[in-house]
């Protein structure tokens, strides 16, 4: 079961960082909040 992990202001500079770091982890789910 993935671990879902929600990022508001996912779409800016810092959290695009964020994002990018995490889709790269197994068993992580994004959901991406603008």
């Amino acid at each position: 079961m993935a671990f879902r992990v929600l990022v508001i202001g996912g779409y800016g500079n810092f959290g695009s960082l964020i994002c990018n770091h995490l889709v790269m982890m197994p068993d992580i789910e994004l959901v991406i909040s603008g």
